[in-house]
C-alpha cells in the first residue's frame, strides 16, 4: 500500500506545515551527511575530491536556471523541492540510453523499504502508447548521485504518467501536493538532466483550454522545459507540487496535481483508471471573453460552470435534454472548471 504524500502524511511524520512559513516535507538532512555520502563515492585523493566539490568553481552549470530564481525565498522552496526530484533513464537491450526524463518521489510503502516514483509514461512506452519492453530497464538517480534500479508498476499513456518502484534503505523526502493550479499562476518547472544537475524554468499557467493529442485534461505553460524535463514537477512559490510535465512538443503541457492523485488512488484501490462517459464536449466558462461573462453574470446570475459545446447523438445527455449552448452550473465549493477529466469514456486496466 502506498502512503500518500499530502497534508495528512506530513502531519503524521511531524513535518512542517505551510503555516510555519517554510517548505512542507521532511526536515532537511544535515549537510555533513551529504558530504560523507559524496566522499564515500569519490577517490581518496584530497585534491581530486576538492576539484569535484560544487564549491570548487563559480561557473554556472545552467544560466537559465540562475535567471529563473530571483529571491532567497524562491531558492529555499526550490532547494527543498529538489530533494524529491530524481533522474529517470531507460536503457535498451544493448545498454544504450533510450530516454532520459525526471521523476518525483511521491510515496513509500508501510515497511519503508520501497519508494514510489511518479514520472512520464514516455519513459517506458512509445509515442503510440505501446510498452517498449515488457520488463523495461530503468535507472533512478537520486539527488545525492546514488543510482538504483527501478521497476515499472503501471503506466497510463492517456494521462501521460507512470509509477515506478525502487528499494530504499533510508527515508526519502516525499513530494507534497498542494492546491490545484490556477490560470495565470506563476510556477517553476524542475528537472534533472543526464548528469543529475537540477534545472529550473519560470513560467505561468496559460489562460486557455485546448485538447492536446486527445487529452482534454491538459494544461499549458508559457515556458519551455529544460533537458530531460519531461516528468518534471510543476511547483508553486511554496514548493508544493501543482502538476507534472508530460509533453513538451509542440507546447509544454502538464497534468494537474488533482488528476495525478485521483489516478494514483484509482490504481492503488482498483488496479485500473476509469474515465467518465459524459457524451458531451464541455468548455470552462473561465475562458469566455469578458463581454459574455458580463452578460451571464448580470442577466442570468451565472458565474461558474461549463458551457456545452457539443452533445453526442444518442447519449444520455441528449436523452435527458441537454443541448448545445446550455450551461452546467455548480456551487464553487462543489466543483472545478479546471481540466481534470475527459469526455471520452473508457477504462484503462493496468
Amino acid at each position: 500500500m502506498v502512503i500518500p504524500a499530502g497534508r495528512n502524511a506530513a502531519m503524521a511524520t511531524g513535518e512542517a506545515d505551510p503555516a510555519d512559513g517554510g517548505p512542507v516535507g521532511q526536515p532537511m538532512r544535515p549537510l555533513f551527511q551529504a558530504d560523507l555520502a559524496l566522499a564515500a563515492r569519490l577517490p581518496a585523493d584530497e585534491d581530486t575530491i576538492r576539484d569535484l566539490l560544487p564549491t570548487a568553481t563559480w561557473e554556472l552549470t545552467d544560466p537559465d536556471t540562475d535567471d529563473a530564481v530571483v529571491s532567497p525565498r524562491e531558492s529555499d522552496a526550490i532547494i527543498y523541492a529538489a530533494r524529491y526530484m530524481v533522474g529517470v533513464t531507460s536503457t535498451g537491450p544493448d545498454g544504450s540510453r533510450t530516454f532520459c526524463c525526471t521523476g518525483i518521489v511521491v510515496g513509500v510503502d508501510e515497511a519503508g523499504k520501497h519508494a514510489r516514483i511518479l514520472t512520464a509514461s514516455a519513459a517506458v512506452c512509445t509515442s503510440e502508447g505501446i510498452l517498449q519492453d515488457p520488463k523495461p530497464k530503468l535507472s533512478i538517480c537520486l539527488p545525492n548521485g546514488t543510482v538504483l534500479e527501478g521497476h515499472l508498476l503501471f503506466f497510463n499513456d492517456h494521462y501521460g504518467l507512470a509509477l515506478l518502484d525502487i528499494m530504499v534503505d533510508f527515508k526519502p523526502t516525499l513530494a507534497f501536493f498542494g492546491a490545484s493550479p490556477q490560470y495565470g499562476q506563476e510556477v517553476f518547472v524542475l528537472a534533472r538532466d543526464r548528469e543529475s544537475y537540477l534545472k529550473v524554468r519560470r513560467g505561468t499557467i496559460l489562460f486557455r483550454e485546448e485538447s492536446l493529442l486527445g487529452r482534454n485534461h491538459s494544461m499549458f505553460l508559457s515556458c519551455e522545459i529544460p533537458e530531460c524535463g519531461t516528468g518534471g514537477a510543476v511547483i508553486g512559490h511554496d514548493g508544493m507540487v501543482t502538476g507534472m510535465v508530460f509533453c513538451h512538443s509542440p507546447e509544454t503541457a502538464f497534468i494537474a496535481s488533482s488528476t495525478i492523485l485521483i489516478c494514483i488512488e484509482m490504481w492503488t484501490q482498483y488496479s485500473l483508471i476509469t474515465r467518465p462517459v459524459l457524451g458531451m464536449h464541455l468548455r470552462s466558462m473561465d475562458l469566455l471573453d469578458i463581454s459574455r461573462l458580463d452578460k451571464l453574470s448580470n442577466c442570468y446570475n451565472i458565474n461558474k460552470g461549463f458551457i456545452v459545446e457539443q452533445v453526442t447523438t444518442g447519449s444520455t445527455a441528449e436523452i435527458i435534454g441537454i443541448r448545445q449552448g446550455d450551461v452546467i452550473v455548480f456551487h464553487e465549493l462543489c466543483g472545478s472548471t479546471l481540466p481534470q477529466g475527459d469526455e471520452d469514456g473508457a477504462q484503462d486496466r493496468l
